[in-house]
């Protein structure tokens, strides 16, 4: 069962209405994340000149972000990160007119770091915002392609 801050998201009004709002705003899109049958978290996919990111940047107008949220602790360090992030990536290059995307992981969450230079995203300076310390990455298309494997 998905959760937001331990509490069970089915049980809690204000992460429903929070959720509501998510939904309606046209400049975002919200997407399940299932491995092996199961919940593992959320994504989201944004319009970053529509964002609040892009006030700390100069972005393109098909520039697109991601956030993402690993729901449980337990889904936490089984590797899923690396498997997301490449899927994210590769699903928005393929799908949309994006020549870069934008991340802003949590700056104390290190294996971001780790997992996003793997693909080539490059860091680029922190931003404070209310609820954390962010770092600001991106790849370009480029970038993330040559960064796969070659089958």
């Amino acid at each position: 069962m998905l959760s937001f801050n331990g509490n069970s998201i089915n049980h809690c009004l204000s992460c429903l209405f929070i959720l509501k709002k998510m939904l309606a705003d046209d400049h975002q899109r919200l997407y399940l994340v299932g491995i092996n049958g199961e919940w593992v978290g959320y994504a989201e996919v944004c319009e970053v000149a529509r964002d609040r990111l892009s006030g700390h940047y100069t972005a393109d107008k098909n520039d697109l972000g991601w956030h993402l949220l690993l729901a449980e602790a337990q889904d936490v360090g089984k590797g899923y990160l690396r498997a997301i992030m490449r899927l994210l990536s590769f699903f928005i290059f393929e799908h949309s007119p994006a020549k870069k995307i934008v991340g802003e992981p949590d700056a104390s969450v290190k294996p971001y770091e780790v997992v996003a230079q793997e693909f080539n995203y490059m860091p680029q300076y922190q931003i404070v915002m209310p609820e954390k310390l962010q770092c600001y990455i991106f790849v370009t298309k480029k970038g993330f392609i040559v960064s796969l494997p070659i089958i």
